[in-house]
């Protein structure tokens, strides 16, 4: 890696691909950086770039082909039960009742029926990824497939993602996240949901506060290890 303005660039990038300037954007855009904060740094104009970018990932679809393959929910446990939940779950197979259930767990019987609803809940939505929709924003998505790029390549550096968050996400977080990867705005997954927009909010920034970033960005950059990582 060659270091550069404080940045630290591939020695050599796939020919006809992304330039050294457009990965060192993209390694920006992971890590949180605004076109502001890019452009004090490096003399190349962000926007420009992310037009670029945005162009010459038109015709890849690896991204897309990668989506098709996945079978499961990003940072969803396999069984994406919390551990109260679990023991509810369990005790309620095995044949014993509410109060049973209640007494064994030092708990009040209002909250096991509590716990119940949100065990059916949970089985009645399943862990389904959503249909893939994509946004409606060009540059938006051309971002999101030269960060899907620059990550399967191993072309920027991702450690500085928390890559395992501190909490599972919920189904209902984890499928805003994959929204974003599939490049759609707030609003758009408010739609495709049938929420408000400040539930989708709600639901982003309790998966930044999950993953310990700050930006939207660096929440679709980890999204798309992730991906990365299951369909690999």
């Amino acid at each position: 890696m060659a270091e550069r303005g404080g940045l630290f660039l591939p020695e050599t990038v796939a020919s006809g691909v992304l330039s050294p300037q457009e990965i060192s954007l993209i390694q920006c855009v992971v890590l949180g950086w605004t076109n502001r904060e890019y452009e004090k740094l490096d003399s190349g104009d962000a926007k420009y770039l992310r037009n670029c970018i945005a162009e010459k990932m038109m015709g890849d679809t690896s991204f897309e082909e990668r989506l098709m393959r996945l079978s499961r929910l990003p940072f969803v446990p396999e069984n994406h039960l919390t551990p109260m939940e679990g023991r509810v779950a369990f005790l309620t197979e095995a044949g014993f009742r509410r109060c049973e259930i209640a007494r064994m767990m030092d708990m009040d019987p209002s909250n096991v029926s509590h716990y119940k609803k949100r065990i059916q809940g949970k089985k009645d939505r399943g862990v389904e990824v959503p249909p893939i929709e994509y946004g409606l924003s060009v540059n938006r998505f051309g971002m999101i497939r030269g960060i899907h790029y620059a990550v399967s390549e191993g072309l920027i550096d991702t450690t500085l993602l928390k890559l395992e968050p501190e909490k599972p996400l919920s189904l209902n977080e984890s499928r805003t996240m994959l929204m974003l990867c599939y490049g759609l705005s707030k609003s758009e997954i408010a739609a495709a949901t049938k929420q408000s927009e400040g539930t989708v909010k709600t639901y982003c920034n309790r998966i930044r506060g999950k993953l310990g970033v700050g930006r939207e960005y660096q929440i679709i950059s980890a999204g798309i290890v992730e991906i990365v990582r299951l369909t690999s």
